[in-house]
């Protein structure tokens, strides 16, 4: 039986560009999101199971809009 493979939703690569152009390790940058490391672990593994309001404080520090996060193909 084949896997079907899940579409990422959230643009990850957004923001490892971020925190590698920054400098900024996991915890710095959930400092700066004032997130926890679980949801940025759930966010980065496109889990979906987290509060809507953490993309928009990511918005908010990466200094984009809210629908940039999202994979729009």
């Amino acid at each position: 039986m084949k896997k079907i493979k899940k579409k990422k939703a959230i643009n990850t690569q957004l923001i490892l560009d971020f925190m590698k152009k920054n400098n900024l390790s996991k915890t710095k940058f959930c400092k700066f999101c004032k997130i926890s490391k679980k949801s940025f672990n759930k966010i980065m593994l496109n889990d979906m199971d987290f509060c809507p309001y953490y993309l928009y404080n990511i918005s908010l520090v990466l200094d984009v809009y809210l629908y940039d996060l999202f994979n729009n193909k």
